[in-house]
């Protein structure tokens, strides 16, 4: 199976630049994610920080679910 994407340059760029780029935006998405989470799970933050560090990572993630991207494939 192969798949073909075609733009109009210079007028879908930026697009392009999206599509070419998505790999390194979804591991630095997952990258965050992660980050997120040992911030919560092994610093042991003041528990302000650590409710901060959870509420980022759930908008993060209800964030990604609506735009229907998976990380965690």
């Amino acid at each position: 199976m192969t798949a073909t994407l075609r733009y109009t340059l210079p007028e879908e760029q930026e697009e392009l630049d999206a599509a070419l780029h998505a790999q390194a935006m979804r591991q630095a998405l997952w990258e965050l994610d992660n980050w997120l989470r040992e911030g919560v799970k092994y610093h042991d933050p003041p528990p302000d920080r650590a409710e901060a560090l959870q509420e980022a990572r759930d908008k993060l993630r209800e964030l990604l679910d609506d735009a229907g991207v998976h990380l965690w494939d």
